[in-house]
């Protein structure tokens, strides 16, 4: 919340570096490990090449995170599935 008025203002610093999106995917998993394991959902990630972007790290691990809660809040049973690939934009 404090995000969306930091931009509302023009006041959101981003710090854009280039990273490993399937780096930062795993170190986000890592982190939710033990929420997935209340629930005995397993986590399936599944990456194409290495990905480099570039990005605010620390605010792409914060959307991860929101996903991979939400998605833990909403499964019951199974597995949530992360899956990164390129496409040749041709």
């Amino acid at each position: 919340m404090l995000d969306i008025t930091r931009i509302e203002s023009n006041r959101l610093e981003l710090h854009i570096e280039k990273i490993s999106l399937n780096k930062t995917i795993s170190e986000v998993i890592t982190m939710c490990r033990a929420t997935l394991a209340t629930k005995n959902i397993k986590i399936l990630d599944e990456y194409d090449t290495d990905i480099m972007i570039n990005a605010d790290k620390m605010r792409l691990e914060q959307v991860l995170l929101n996903l991979i809660n939400n998605s833990v809040k909403f499964t019951n049973r199974g597995y949530i599935k992360i899956k990164t690939n390129i496409k040749n934009q041709n």
